[in-house]
């Protein structure tokens, strides 16, 4: 897994996310594999997109799915999504590969 990918995804669940809840902000990171694939999820409960003002322009997505396709060309899935129940969810998901010793 490329160094630092999931850094401006859970940066921006802070920023954009749980920094704007008053209280019982949540984030949740998880990673899994399936078969020879990694799924990687980061989740908030933010006021997703709607309803606040981003500042940004989408940068940190950006860089992110460039990273991915340079490492992973056509091999890997990146979605963003605000689920029904609320919040912001990103997953990615990336082939599996065994570290060699």
């Amino acid at each position: 897994m490329p160094c630092f990918l999931l850094q401006p995804i859970i940066e921006n669940a802070i920023r954009h996310g749980i920094a704007h809840v008053e209280r019982d902000g949540l984030l949740e990171t998880s990673v899994e594999r399936d078969g020879d694939m990694l799924s990687l999820r980061v989740r908030d409960n933010g006021p997703g997109t709607k309803s606040i003002k981003v500042s940004g322009h989408g940068i940190g997505m950006r860089n992110t799915r460039e990273r991915l396709s340079y490492f992973y060309a056509d091999r890997f899935a990146f979605s963003a999504v605000e689920p029904e129940c609320g919040g912001y969810e990103v997953t990615i998901r990336i082939p599996y590969e065994r570290q060699r010793a």
